[in-house]
């Protein structure tokens, strides 16, 4: 160590042990405390629930379990993680949080036997940073009971609905419309009809509840001969009213609500854990092909660009880069539903194509309300907003528009 004395010179202290016995000392207390802190950190992992990806192998019973462990986590236990995920080393996977310290008695033995495998699987590309090699147990194990979904490939497991049954079938039923044959007789139906009007109308939920659970996603023939509406009854008879036009509208629309709630299409990009993978999701959406927007689904999009002041529109879009100013107009034409995700490092103008985006959303000039997480992100947020926004009215008080109004053609044409 190198200390700097009273006369600005630089002082060398040296430490150093007086008997062998004091180093030998100093070495036993540095092992046992850098043992202690790897167990407290094991028994925190333990209690951390990490999503994995069971992938078949050759072999009966035994899979490869792929998992993403994401940075904050290795951040936290970098010390420990390289030390009981060496290659080789035998590892639990357990399918349940530990019993808590109440629980007494009560054995945390819901595990299957691993090992830790290389990252890279011949012919089984994934995007995992940790992968195990778990055997399953004999039946008669305490977790020998525990059944999971194994995929022939990674990819596989992408394109597996992530919906739940109970969701699907719900939802199902909501667009679900049935015209069922009366069962009774001519002469009892009419009296029905006669004294409660109403009844006819309003569906009984138990009866199609056996379908939509057994079948929740039906199929497309299936919906367009349940899509009719209930006819509207007249004089106690029923007679339909929808043209076979009206029935295909309203099947269409029923499939894309269905398709909406349900998030069909979003599964593999908004359900993803890691940050990192959904900007990769979002960096293949082929901005730069010509048919970049038929990856995306097919959901409703906001144009940004053709709004009543196109002058105001140009204008915003003139605070930005001629560079950014292209990549941007292109991806908003391309995100559904007028979602727009700002990425970059820091120092990369994030803030500023914020503030241009919030006033793009603006169809005249007014405040910016924004949700920010933090008072020094909001003043720094509002300090930018308020700059852009000054310098758009200003361009826009003392530029001509590019393209004149009606008024002023009439003007021009007229003199």
């Amino acid at each position: 160590m190198v200390q700097e004395g009273d006369d600005g010179e630089a002082d060398t202290i040296k430490s150093e042990f007086n008997i062998p016995n004091d180093a030998q000392t100093s070495l036993t207390e540095s092992a046992v405390q850098e043992i202690f802190w790897v167990v407290e950190d094991c028994d925190e992992i333990r209690s951390i629930e990490v999503k994995g990806r069971f992938i078949k192998t050759s072999s009966s019973g035994v899979h490869f379990l792929v998992m993403t462990l994401d940075a904050e986590f290795m951040e936290k236990y970098k010390f420990t993680i390289p030390r009981v995920t060496r290659e080789g080393a035998d590892v639990n996977v357990f399918f349940d949080l530990p019993p808590p310290p109440s629980a007494k008695g009560t054995k945390d033995n819901m595990f299957w036997k691993a090992a830790v495998a290389p990252v890279h699987i011949p012919e089984q590309p994934h995007d995992g940073n940790l992968v195990l090699k778990v055997r399953e147990p004999l039946a008669d194990a305490p977790a020998g009971a525990v059944e999971v979904k194994s995929f022939a490939s990674y990819s596989e497991g992408e394109e597996h609905p992530m919906v739940s049954k109970r969701r699907v079938a719900a939802i199902g039923k909501v667009f679900q419309y049935t015209t069922d044959a009366p069962t009774q007789d001519k002469k009892k139906r009419k009296r029905l009809d006669d004294d409660d009007d109403d009844d006819d109308d309003t569906d009984s939920e138990d009866d199609n509840q056996e379908t939509s659970e057994a079948n929740p996603d039906t199929s497309t023939k299936a919906d367009k001969m349940n899509t009719v509406a209930k006819p509207i009854k007249a004089n106690g008879t029923q007679k339909p009213t929808l043209t076979q036009k009206d029935i295909d509208h309203l099947f269409s629309m029923n499939l894309f609500l269905k398709d909406f709630l349900l998030g069909r299409g979003f599964n593999s990009l908004l359900l993803r854990d890691d940050i990192d993978d959904l900007t990769s999701q979002l960096s293949q959406t082929a901005l730069h092909s010509a048919d970049g927007g038929r990856s995306l689904p097919q959901m409703p999009k906001v144009d940004f660009f053709h709004g009543t002041d196109l002058h105001m529109i140009e204008v915003v879009l003139s605070r930005l880069r001629p560079d950014a100013k292209d990549r941007f107009t292109r991806y908003v034409k391309l995100i559904p539903l007028g979602l727009i995700s700002i990425f970059g490092f820091a120092g990369s103008g994030k803030t500023k194509t914020l503030a241009i985006t919030a006033h793009l959303f603006l169809t005249k000039f007014s405040l910016v309300y924004a949700s920010v997480p933090t008072h020094v992100a909001t003043t720094n947020f509002a300090s930018r907003c308020y700059r852009v926004g000054r310098d758009i009215v200003e361009a826009y008080n003392n530029t001509v528009p590019r393209i004149p109004n009606v008024r002023q053609a009439e003007t021009n044409k007229r003199y």
